[in-house]
């Protein structure tokens, strides 16, 4: 086969795994779920496409009484810390004043969600080595709730928000036997994840059983906050 040959038929490769790629994303995205728990797709030559995990820190915001609670602040919007999130109409029983109006004011700076997963406070980077990431990937995205305006109980959450200063971890957890040699810090992976292309350095990786949790640094920008689970194309030949 002439060189000229060989150049066309792998640029003619190159594009129909970008194809096969983009096509998987696009899919994952239609069907909300994606992968089921724990599987792990092989797309080309060392192409895995597989569920990660985005780790941040968040705070949770509660009722501080029994009331009508009105949303103050859209989702994904950034708020200052002493800003109000929310305005509460304080049920009688609670407050003489029968129509007083109270604002709920954020206790920290970020960006505001009203979607809970129950891993608030339990998935943070200082736990990272301790908890049991393969398994929270496989359940994280089993336990959404989607939060509005309505009457809450004292204590319950009525939003949440992330820290966007600091830069959130990707976890990826890959099964050992798919690896040649175990990945170190300091090696560079290309990765695709939410539908956009970048090379990450890798942070550190955690062994948990016959699996390698892979960690990587994202970028401290606002479009890697807010989805705990994402799909994520991971090329190991780097």
């Amino acid at each position: 086969m002439s060189g000229r040959k060989i150049f066309l038929f792998r640029i003619f490769t190159v594009f129909i795994l970008a194809l096969a790629i983009g096509v998987t994303i696009n899919l994952w995205d239609k069907s909300n779920n994606g992968l089921s728990a724990g599987e792990i797709v092989l797309s080309g030559d060392n192409f895995y496409i597989v569920k990660g995990m985005f780790c941040y820190e968040e705070t949770v915001v509660t009722a501080p009484y029994r009331g009508f609670v009105s949303q103050e602040i859209e989702a994904c919007e950034r708020v200052a810390r002493g800003q109000a999130v929310a305005s509460l109409e304080a049920a009688v029983t609670d407050l003489t004043d029968d129509n007083m109006l109270i604002a709920i004011k954020a206790k920290n700076s970020g960006l505001v969600y009203y979607e809970l997963d129950g891993l608030e406070g339990i998935v943070t980077p200082e736990r990272l080595e301790t908890i049991p990431v393969p398994d929270i990937i496989k359940i994280a995205d089993e336990n959404r709730v989607f939060l509005s305006d309505g009457f809450y109980d004292n204590g319950e959450v009525i939003c949440k928000i992330i820290n966007n200063q600091k830069e959130p971890i990707l976890c990826i957890s890959l099964p050992t036997d798919i690896f040649t040699s175990e990945p170190e810090a300091g090696q560079t992976y290309s990765l695709t994840v939410k539908g956009i292309s970048l090379q990450r350095q890798l942070s550190s990786c955690l062994t948990t059983g016959d699996s390698y949790t892979l960690l990587f640094t994202m970028p401290a920008e606002d479009k890697w906050f807010g989805d705990r689970i994402v799909p994520v194309v991971i090329d190991l030949e780097n």
